[in-house]
This record gives C-alpha cells, sequence and structure tokens, in this order.
C-alpha cells in the first residue's frame, strides 16, 4: 500500500506497511507501525533493503515494562522498545504527526535504537527514503507523549566500515511530547550529512527533557550544519530541557559544519527559544576538527527569542 505523508520537515512519500504489532512479538522485514498496548517489552528486528517511512506508533498506545506506579516512581530501568536496524533504507519518526496523531503514547521503560548499517533518511535517484525527519526517537511536530525511562540511539557498529551506514537530514533524541529520564545519541561509524546535517541530542518542537543529554561521537565522518548537545529551536518553537548537555568527542573526522560543534542549545528562526537549564560543556579528546566550537548556547538569527544555558558553559 503507498501512502503519502507530508510534514514542514519531509516532502518525499513512501511506501509504508500498515498493519497491527503484536503485544511483545518480534518483527522483522518492514516496519509494521505499533497500534495496540502492550504489557511486555517490545522489539523490532528491521533488516529489508525496501524504501520505508516509519511510524513507531500510530495509535494511542501504552508498552509497560512493569507496573504503572513503579515506571513513574522513576524506578523503571528495563527496556521498553527497541528497534534494531540493519541493512535498512528508512527514515525514523517516533509516532504520526498528522492532525489526528495519538496522544497519550505512554512508554514505561527505556527505547533504544540500534542502528548498525544501511541508509538511514537517505535521498538518492533509486532508493528514496525521506530527506527530512531522518531519524527522530521520540515524537515529531504536533504529537504527544511520555517516556518514563530513557531514550538511547547507537549509529554504525563499533569495528564498522564507515561505508556501512549513510545518514542525512534532521537526527533527534527526542522530538515533541516529555521524556522524563536521560537522553544519547551514540555515533561509532559511518558517513553522514555532507550537504545537510543536524545532531541534536536532546529535544526539538516544542519537547521537554527532564534529564540530561549526552552526544557522543567516537567515529564515523561527519558534514553538514550542525552537532547539539542539548535542545534546538527553529521557527517559534520552545524546547526545554532541565538537565545538562554535553558533547564528547573521541574520534572521527569532522569536516565541515555551516554552524559548528554547539553544547548547549540552538535557536533559529524568529521568535524560537532554546533552554539549558543546568550547564553544557564540550569535551574533545581525539579526532579530526575543522569546525567552530561553543561550549554554551548559538543564536542562528538575531531575532530569535532566546537560547540560553542557566548553568555553566565550557570546551
Amino acid at each position: 500500500m503507498k501512502v503519502s505523508k507530508k510534514s514542514t520537515w519531509h516532502i518525499t512519500a513512501i511506501s509504508l506497511i500498515a498493519a497491527c504489532l503484536l503485544a511483545g512479538a518480534a518483527v522483522a522485514g518492514n516496519f509494521t507501525p505499533i497500534t495496540e498496548n502492550s504489557n511486555k517489552p517490545v522489539t523490532v528486528d528491521l533488516n529489508d533493503e525496501t524504501a520505508q517511512y516509519i511510524n513507531l506508533i500510530t495509535a494511542p498506545v501504552k508498552i509497560f515494562t512493569d507496573n504503572e506506579a513503579n515506571a513513574k516512581s522513576g524506578d523503571h530501568t528495563e527496556d521498553a522498545l527497541t528497534i534494531n536496524a540493519e541493512n535498512a533504507i528508512a527514515s525514523f519518526r517516533g509516532w504520526n504527526s498528522q492532525s489526528d496523531s495519538p496522544t497519550n503514547v505512554e512508554i514505561f521503560g527505556n527505547i533504544k535504537f540500534n542502528l548498525s548499517s544501511g541508509k538511514i533518511g537517505w535521498e538518492s535517484a533509486d532508493k528514496i527514503c525521506g530527506g527530512g525527519d531522518a531519524f527522530c526517537a521520540t515524537g515529531t511536530l504536533g504529537s504527544n507523549g511520555t517516556v518514563y525511562g530513557n531514550v538511547d540511539s547507537s549509529f554504525g557498529a563499533v569495528g564498522n566500515n564507515d561505508d556501512e551506514l549513510y545518514t542525512t537530514g534532521l537526527l533527534f533524541g527526542a522530538g515533541d511530547g516529555t521524556v522524563m529520564g536521560n537522553t544519547s545519541m551514540t555515533f561509532n561509524s559511518g558517513k553522514h550529512g555532507w550537504s545537510y546535517l543536524y545532531l541534536i541530542a536532546g529535544p526539538a518542537y516544542n519537547g521537554d527533557l527532564r534529564g540530561d543529554s549526552l552526544l557522543t561521537i567516537s567515529g564515523g565522518e561527519f558534514k553538514g550544519t550542525a552537532m547539539i548537545g542539548g535542545c534546538y529551536a527553529y521557527d517559534t518553537r520552545k524546547p526545554k530541557m532541565k538537565g545538562n548537555s554535553s558533547v564528547v568527542i573521541n574520534g572521527g573526522k569532522i569536516t565541515g559544519l555551516s554552524w559548528g560543534v554547539i553544547g548547549g542549545c540552538a535557536a533559529n528562526g524568529s521568535g524560537a527559544e532554546a533552554m539549558v537549564q543546568g550547564g553544557s560543556s564540550v569535551s574533545i579528546y581525539g579526532g579530526t576538527i575543522s569546525a567552530d566550537i561553543y561550549g554554551g548556547p548559538f543564536a542562528r538569527q538575531s531575532d530569535v527569542k532566546s537560547s540560553v544555558v542557566s548553568g555553566d558553559a565550557s570546551v
């Protein structure tokens, strides 16, 4: 079945298989959106080279790994939703952002993405897979939801050749909605961006992160626009986070970023407002870097409302 999707960031239409995911099941091949509650963890193994545009969740859903009271108390540390992608060609989004998008999406536990090889958000003449929203771990514009846990994303496997994974576009640790724990994005290998790339470890849109955010670069090649350890605001959006944001660079080759490496937050657009209520930092231990480095906030335009780091900022 062909389904056309449009959003602020996504301008292409690609195939999507729409079906129900059985609670607690593991699914391989073409992705089937999650449409039902699950009282145990859900794992998705995506290893199909068919171009796909993926909304992880397309209905009001709760995924439990324990009872609701334990999850909301902050004691919950189990993985509730795991997505493994190998040789995948796809764009990922947390949940549907259309006008009938689900509210009350609740994940009682952690979300983990393991994207080891393939083309994520990749566009070429023969395989069109996204563009704008290359990867968004939680919600997208206009959607709601809460993750009672952490959101962790890993790109490329340690020891992989860089040409085994390609990514481009916007890569968000969190979008709309609320993450009660921490977010992290780790890059071990791969070729990322070239002409267009935003890596944002924390929230975007109007997202709310209650914990810390961390962007770690251990390998790979990078070109594009920006690496942001905290949150990213555009237009009139107001993402915020209460914890600390940081970028740690252990290796890799960063040879072109038009904005640079930003430890805190970035705002771009009239009325945009980004806030890190904790501190921010950029730490560099290795790698090849040719880019501006900002330990704190960054404002792309003079008419942004604000881009603020309340705590200490350092490089």
